[in-house]
């Protein structure tokens, strides 16, 4: 039986389109060598075929009749597979029929939910349900079923922790608490200097053109806006402090360089998240909404995410929260509430103060002066 599943696995991962090239081939070269093999491998295509037109109700007659023709055509042909391992077609076929008869359930109760002329067998493509329906995702391999029941949330412009509406997801892809944070800005200048890099925290929007990296005797400085910070060396993050002193920022240069990174914006842990997220990949667009899922309040990400690479970021400034998801060099920006899909802003680094935020800047080699 656990040889069954595992074949039935992988002719769902090549009729999905799933398998690489390699195993493509090797999946090709067994067909040639396994007529078993390659029969079942017919019989699953007609089977997702069937799934596409069938309805609810004859869905069992079109795999049971699926069923009678594979074992006629073994009458005809004389193939009664005493050379080959014995495969329990009627017991494969019957656990299909249940789990497309559970996917039609949830779609029926979808359909009665929205009062709408969605089908219990909706699917979009030619071999497997359709992966950028918030509805039905094909449950298998790690994959996904989430089924939303939207009804009258009283939906305002803001975060409503109180949707009413019910969400069912496996949890492979939930995203870890530790990346929900939140972030003010700006923060207290703070530095680390050490084997002349020079790193700055709390303004990741500081401008180049205007830091200067002083040096006087053996004690360095930063001039930046006018005002004079003193350097000293330390791998510990530290506060840098004004000094109330004036360095003449256009002296000669030296033989000397320092790196300058601007570290991006530093952001902790959300202790108390009013809700936690779920990633769903969706080659459809990067989208997203709210919903519930064991009574507690969640956000869902649909979209090219990865959980790995990703955090949700609460930030304040200018005396205006909002949320924003940072994924790698890419940063959307959450908006209003809504219980149903509704499309990510991603935000440009060019134009967009907020996104340079999140993005870490490259470091620059900056000439030391002296006065």
């Amino acid at each position: 039986m656990e040889e069954d599943l595992n074949d039935i696995d992988i002719i769902d991962k090549y009729l999905s389109g799933e398998l690489n090239e390699a195993e493509q081939q090797q999946f090709k070269n067994r067909c040639l060598t396994d007529n078993d093999f390659k029969n079942e491998v017919e019989i699953y295509r007609k089977i997702y075929e069937g799934l596409e037109q069938a309805s609810e109700a004859d869905l069992k007659d079109k795999l049971s009749a699926l069923l009678d023709e594979y074992e006629q055509e073994d009458v005809l042909t004389g193939n009664n597979h005493d050379n080959v391992r014995p495969i329990n077609w009627r017991k494969t076929i019957y656990m299909l029929s249940g789990i497309a008869a559970s996917v039609c359930l949830f779609a029926v109760v979808y359909w009665y939910y929205q009062q709408s002329n969605i089908k219990g067998s909706q699917y979009a493509g030619s071999k497997r349900p359709a992966k950028d329906s918030p509805q039905i995702a094909r449950v298998n391999g790690g994959h996904k079923i989430h089924v939303q029941l939207p009804t009258d949330s009283g939906g305002k412009n803001q975060i409503n922790p109180y949707i009413n509406s019910t969400t069912a997801f496996t949890s492979e892809m939930r995203l870890s608490a530790n990346a929900i944070r939140q972030a003010n800005y700006p923060q207290p200048l703070s530095y680390t200097f050490n084997d002349e890099t020079l790193t700055l925290y709390g303004d990741p929007l500081l401008g180049m053109m205007k830091l200067s990296v002083i040096k006087k005797d053996t004690q360095y400085y930063l001039v930046y806006d006018d005002a004079v910070y003193q350097l000293n060396n330390t791998s510990i993050i530290s506060p840098l402090i004004k000094q109330n002193i004036r360095i003449n920022n256009t002296g000669h240069a030296i033989d000397l360089k320092v790196t300058v990174q601007i570290a991006p914006q530093q952001c902790t842990v959300y202790t108390t998240a009013p809700f936690g997220v779920l990633i769903a990949p969706d080659r459809a667009g990067n989208k997203y909404y709210f919903t519930k899922q064991n009574d507690k309040n969640m956000l869902v990400l649909q979209g090219n995410f990865n959980a790995e690479n990703c955090i949700l970021v609460n930030l304040t400034k200018d005396g205006l929260t909002n949320w924003y998801v940072v994924a790698g060099s890419h940063v959307f920006i959450v908006g209003k509430f809504t219980d149903k899909p509704a499309p990510l802003t991603e935000l440009s680094g060019v134009e967009s103060a907020e996104a340079r935020m999140f993005i870490k800047r490259p470091p620059v080699q900056v000439t030391v002066l002296s006065p």
